[in-house]
């Protein structure tokens, strides 16, 4: 469980960058919603590219990620996504958009491709 947690921490750390707060809890909220519907962690980590220096708070989050995921679930968001990644894939905008210094993530229920 610990690797796991190591993962999922820096996960939300690589995934929302300079982005505090609000964003890592949104993340970990898409994780969450993934979880409970795929029923596995594998699926769900194969799904974020992003990777960082996991802070305390990370960790904190990703152990709650682990041992009561569906405590963060909400079914409102099952993806995030950079704004490189919108503008290079030509995603739509999210209905979420978390920014700061320049850097920002896109939340959304449904695939943003289509």
């Amino acid at each position: 469980m610990g690797t796991l947690i190591l993962l999922l921490a820096a996960i939300l750390a690589g995934e929302c960058g300079p982005i505090q707060g609000d964003c890592r809890l949104e993340v970990a909220r898409t994780m969450a919603n993934r979880y409970v519907q795929a029923g596995d962690w594998g699926s769900v980590t194969d799904a974020y590219y992003g990777r960082g220096e996991p802070t305390p708070a990370d960790l904190s989050l990703a152990a709650m990620l682990v041992t009561a995921p569906t405590t963060l679930a909400d079914e409102r968001h099952y993806y995030c996504y950079s704004n490189e990644d919108r503008r290079t894939q030509g995603w739509r905008y999210g209905d979420l958009v978390l920014c700061d210094s320049g850097y920002c993530i896109h939340f959304t229920h449904d695939w943003p491709g289509g």
